[in-house]
């Protein structure tokens, strides 16, 4: 049985073991000289631990006969078909009439220009799909990851391209991906009337009525629900919620869609919609984590009703845990947890701010839910990269970040970038003096209480350490 070890003396040390008392690689001993080493020995002497590799995620669950042909590898199978399809697509094999006047030949030119680009697109999209990194995920099939690995790599390449234009090229490029943008879109201010009975109003509870029954509101129960099942966790979602809430405040001198009553941001979305959307994600997550999961193969399952219930089965984890962040743990997870909140926040703002830069309408545009969907296809896998790099000392011994979030890290930078840039004359209103000091004033009252946090905690631990010697 081939395993890798980690030692924790040698880290650099790419261990080979097998079941054979001796290892297949040579240490340099006390007298200069090489001796080869026991593995068995090395192991108890340097405490090295095992780590679950990537390969061994996609052998966790045994591969029935009857689905077997989806899991080996088809890659030259796949090479065949893709360059059948660019042979038809490209025109090939047909003669190809050049137009005689300018404007036919100029559409024309466009056409394979677009054509072109999205050829170049989907053969990237089919080398991820086939030939990309291995990921952690198995359901329902291990190319689905490495398929959204490829959308992320595509949708970073597009935003350093738009990091480099101007915010009107950008905005008339955008045109291409959808006819109807490059026109400036109407933007909502739900802070008009904040009162709660409009006596001179035919219906006296308008204001209410007109807000609760907004588009939006389910989409903020959706977006919490989905956050309950990526983070998992009640402090953390309870936090982001209310974060959210105040970077609303925040900036609503600068998005009008960002005005909104007191009863509107801390009644209808914090105690109503995000709340319900956290709390039925978190009873999803309780069942899933709870839930005994027996993965019988077609082959082994009777009956064509538990066949087709098996198949749709597929779609659903095959296995479910609690991610135990330990938000107030210690100060050294504090931070990390602070991090993967404030990279959330990040996210929703960029949201608002790309929407209202490059004028980008929801939901009659497609290009704002496409990049939600990504988003959401991209959490589940970069969140679980970097619990487990947190982790990384106490059970999965990781020694750099994962891909998936690492990708997600390069794509907020990106975002954030074009926000900031696009964003430069955008906003001449200033922000209010109250807000200023009130991040500020909370900013170092957090890291002071963090700094006595912390030396509290190192006076203890060389205390306990102290009295084990």
């Amino acid at each position: 049985v081939n395993e890798r070890c980690y030692s924790s003396a040698h880290p650099h040390l790419p261990w080979r073991c097998k079941r054979n008392p001796i290892a297949s690689h040579q240490s340099t001993g006390s007298e200069g000289r090489h001796v080869n080493v026991c593995r068995c020995k090395m192991r108890k002497m340097q405490g090295m631990r095992r780590v679950r590799s990537v390969d061994e995620y996609e052998r966790l669950e045994p591969i029935d006969p009857w689905t077997s042909v989806f899991y080996k590898p088809r890659t030259m199978v796949f090479l065949c078909i893709g360059f059948a399809i660019l042979i038809y697509y490209s025109g090939a094999l047909v003669e190809q009439d050049i137009p005689h006047t300018m404007e036919k030949l100029g559409e024309l030119r466009y056409k394979n220009y677009k054509n072109g680009i999205l050829g170049a697109c989907c053969a990237f999209l089919l080398y991820s799909t086939v030939q990309g990194p291995k990921a952690k995920m198995i359901r329902p099939h291990p190319a689905v990851w490495r398929f959204v690995h490829g959308l992320m790599v595509l949708y970073l390449v597009f935003l350093v391209f738009l990091a480099f234009q101007t915010v009107h090229d950008a905005r008339q490029f955008l045109k291409h991906l959808s006819p109807d943008l490059g026109v400036e879109p109407s933007e909502r201010n739900y802070a008009e009337d904040c009162r709660i009975y409009m006596p001179e109003k035919d219906n006296k509870f308008h204001g209410i009525l007109s807000t609760i029954f907004d588009p939006f509101v389910l989409a903020h129960s959706l977006g919490w629900f989905g956050r309950a099942l990526i983070y998992r966790d009640y402090a953390m979602l309870w936090t982001m919620s209310i974060l959210f809430e105040l970077s609303e405040i925040t900036f609503k001198h600068m998005l009008p869609n960002f005005a909104e009553c007191w009863w509107d941001s801390w009644v209808l979305d914090v105690l109503l919609c995000n709340n319900l959307g956290i709390i039925a994600g978190m009873q999803a997550v309780k069942y899933f984590a709870t839930k005994k999961y027996n993965w019988r193969g077609m082959s082994a399952t009777p009956g064509v009703y538990d066949k087709a219930k098996r198949a749709l089965f597929q779609f659903t984890p095959a296995s479910f845990e609690w991610y135990i962040w330990g938000l107030t743990s210690s100060p050294r997870r504090f931070i990390s947890c602070t991090v993967l909140i404030l990279f959330d926040l990040a996210f929703a703002l960029n949201s608002f701010f790309l929407k209202y830069e490059l004028w980008i309408e929801p939901p009659s545009c497609y290009l704002n839910s496409a990049r939600l969907v990504l988003l959401f296809s991209m959490a589940v896998p970069s969140v679980r990269d970097y619990h487990e790099f947190l982790d990384r000392d106490d059970e999965a011994g990781l020694e750099k970040l994962g891909s998936f979030a690492w990708l997600s890290s390069g794509i907020l930078f990106a975002e954030t970038l074009i926000c900031y840039k696009f964003g430069r004359g955008l906003f001449p209103k200033p922000a209010p003096p109250i807000v200023f000091w009130a991040w500020t004033s909370s900013g170092i009252a957090l890291a002071v209480y963090w700094m006595v946090w912390y030396l509290r905690d190192r006076g203890i631990q060389v205390d306990q350490k102290a009295k084990s010697t």
